[in-house]
């Protein structure tokens, strides 16, 4: 009795994931379906999660030429949803913008679109923030970067990106010419996963923006960037709000404003452990004055 029940049990079992399996691949196929026969409206294709619900499926991935500008943000594509995008950026000649926020594509995925980016020409920014891809999806698009001088827009906010993923990004900073906008919100850096950013910083020539925020640093890493703002004047705005930045590490960040940098214009610190509010509000104003325009000096 108890052999047939268990027998009964794994059967369901196998009915339940093949039928999860099959309405996933009639989710995707109604994705693409759409891409493919959408008539694109001022060269940009949003999509929602309401998708799946008009839509046949079809087979195949294909991007419309007309569309420039992709966004898929929380559609559930999933690994298999990622691959297939990804995929199709290898071939793909139009497509300026992707966004895949919040989609579970994993690293699996990661892995495939930074092999496209490796060959894409045109792709300038692509966003694929809260999507588990980890240290190891951001060490291959980490390696992508090596070669690519398309992209200006890379987000990985909420990617669970810890040290080995900001050390790939950091050797991909030091060659890189064409990356202008560098987003790591809400990761996993600490201290050790900005000094190796920082070290990238010292020798690149592209960043303007440096998005830090919720990534655990405190004095060492502001230390850090403070060295690297030191002999690079080519970043523009970093954001290091809700972190544990203290005194020591706002006192090495305004003496680098007033001593060497000449090219930061916005640094974001609120919510921090910063006591001396005297040296923030000098870092404000100092910022604030190289902000303003000629008319208003």
């Amino acid at each position: 009795m108890s052999s047939t029940r268990s027998s009964n049990s794994a059967v369901q079992w196998h009915n339940m994931h093949s039928a999860q399996r099959n309405r996933r691949q009639c989710e995707l196929g109604a994705l693409f379906a759409f891409l493919v026969a959408t008539t694109v409206q001022g060269n940009d294709c949003t999509l929602d999660d309401d998708i799946f619900k008009d839509h046949d499926t079809s087979n195949g991935a294909t991007i419309p030429d007309a569309c420039t500008a992709l966004r898929l943000n929380g559609v559930k594509l999933g690994v298999e949803g990622g691959v297939a995008i990804a995929n199709a950026l290898k071939t793909n000649t139009k497509l300026v913008k992707l966004e895949l926020h919040g989609n579970k594509i994993m690293d699996s995925a990661a892995f495939v679109l930074a092999d496209a980016l490796k060959v894409n020409k045109v792709l300038e920014e692509v966003v694929v923030g809260a999507n588990l891809i980890g240290d190891a999806g951001a060490s291959a698009l980490a390696d992508a970067l090596k070669v690519n001088t398309a992209l200006t827009l890379l987000s990985l906010g909420e990617s669970s990106v810890g040290v080995i993923g900001a050390t790939a990004l950091a050797g991909a900073l030091k060659v890189n010419t064409g990356l202008k906008k560098l987003l790591l919100w809400d990761n996993r850096l600490g201290n050790a996963g900005v000094t190796a950013l920082a070290e990238g910083l010292k020798a690149n020539k592209a960043i303007q923006v440096l998005s830090l925020r919720m990534n655990g640093i405190g004095n060492e890493g502001a230390i850090a960037l403070a060295e690297a703002l030191k002999v690079n004047h080519v970043v523009e705005e970093i954001h290091l709000g809700l972190n544990n930045i203290g005194d020591e590490g706002i006192a090495s960040l305004a003496a680098c404003l007033k001593e060497h940098n000449t090219g930061l214009k916005d640094m974001d610190l609120g919510i921090n452990n910063i006591q001396d509010w005297a040296t923030q509000n000098e870092i404000h104003t100092t910022l604030a004055e190289r902000s303003r325009s000629p008319e208003e000096l």
